[in-house]
């Protein structure tokens, strides 16, 4: 059985080393500096209402952590969940934690979310099966950005 809380103050150091190493695995393309996952968890604490930072814990240990945003889309008139970053720690695996991920998203969110939308990297084939048992399915769309960091 696995809890999921908010992030907290007292949560803040193990979710950004959480994310150093989420972003050193092949779910990620690159790494991001400290002071972006600083900043994302500092938002998260105080509220921001585009962002959500979930701690996951079994038996009291913090597996990993969900990171979401939301916004909205024509498209599909109405609220989108970004999952932006889903990790758990590489020891808990394969023991339904992920599935129980997409139960509490799915249970929360579903009156008013319209899409829920990830990204998986190609490398990520893991992830992917994952996602695709819970009905994601790809997205044809090119993706563009324009970064002002």
């Amino acid at each position: 059985m696995i809890t999921i809380k908010d992030l907290t103050k007292e949560d803040k150091e193990i979710f950004i080393e959480l994310c150093l190493e989420f972003y050193k695995t092949p779910a990620a393309l690159h790494q991001i500096p400290r002071e972006f996952i600083s900043n994302t968890a500092d938002e998260a604490i105080k509220g921001n209402e585009f962002l959500r930072c979930l701690m996951l814990r079994k038996d009291e240990v913090i597996v990993g952590y969900l990171l979401l945003s939301f916004t909205y889309s024509n498209e599909v008139g109405g609220d989108v969940l970004l999952l932006e970053e889903i990790y758990i720690r590489p020891e808990f695996q394969g023991q339904g934690i992920g599935k129980e991920v997409f139960k509490f998203i799915f249970e929360t969110y579903d009156s008013r979310i319209k899409r829920y939308r990830l990204e998986v990297t190609k490398e990520n084939t893991g992830a992917a099966a994952l996602y695709e048992r819970q009905g994601f399915k790809e997205l044809c769309y090119k993706q563009m950005i324009l970064e002002r960091l």
